[in-house]
């Protein structure tokens, strides 16, 4: 799969040359914008982002600050939209069928101890981006992370805006970091009693950090409608 998103990744690297550079920065901005919610570290992803001077280093930087990697694809879309190319586009969703292949393939025990004894595979922190965390019960040990990304997308609009960067086996949780275009969405949805039970049902506890000054960060987990 790794080897799979490279190639892709070459396309989408030959795709971009000559494409409108300020459209692509736009694109790309829209999913590190939230109002009320930048923080410094934001702001200098925002900053960062503004600074390039081609295409190419515009996709260079998400991949080296991890925002676009074989698990977590999704801002390629922002680049087949930009150039509006519907052969691209087929790449993306060709490769988004193995990825679902893949996943669906992998019980969680399996994928964490393929992590295990090749860390190279596994996904890598995301730093300046606030952190969501998952804690699945005993169950979902032998099912697979295709069924557990089904019951996100069931549940809320906003998966697609998450970024996997760790599988852990302590029960087993999953960190994401959030793209702060959804923030404010993932806050008011686990902030909601009824979405909260949603989760229980799926045998999940879930806890974020607000994106905002240190001193005004508000855990909010499950737990709270006990």
């Amino acid at each position: 799969l790794k080897q799979d998103f490279e190639e892709l990744l070459v396309a989408v690297l030959d795709a971009v040359r000559g494409v409108d550079l300020d459209n692509l920065k736009l694109r790309i901005s829209w999913f590190f914008n939230a109002e009320g919610f930048i923080t410094a570290d934001v702001q200098a992803i925002l900053d960062q982002l503004q600074s390039l001077t081609t295409p190419q280093n515009v996709l260079n930087f998400l991949i080296t600050r991890n925002f676009i990697g074989y698990l977590n694809y999704e801002l390629t879309k922002a680049f087949q939209k930009a150039v509006k190319s519907d052969q691209l586009k087929a790449r993306i969703e060709e490769y988004e069928d193995k990825h679902d292949a893949f996943i669906r393939h992998f019980s969680f025990n399996a994928i964490i101890e393929a992590f295990r004894q090749r860390p190279n595979l596994a996904p890598v922190s995301v730093v300046g981006l606030p952190q969501l965390s998952v804690r699945l019960e005993t169950p979902w040990e032998g099912r697979s992370v295709y069924e557990w990304k089904e019951v996100l997308a069931k549940l809320f609009t906003w998966p697609p805006h998450l970024i996997i960067v760790s599988i852990e086996k302590n029960c087993i949780v999953i960190k994401y970091a959030v793209l702060p275009f959804s923030i404010s969405s993932v806050l008011r949805d686990l902030k909601d009693p009824h979405m909260l039970e949603l989760l229980k049902r799926e045998l999940a506890t879930v806890e974020v950090s607000e994106i905002a000054p240190p001193h005004q960060q508000v855990p909010v987990t499950a737990q709270e409608i006990d």
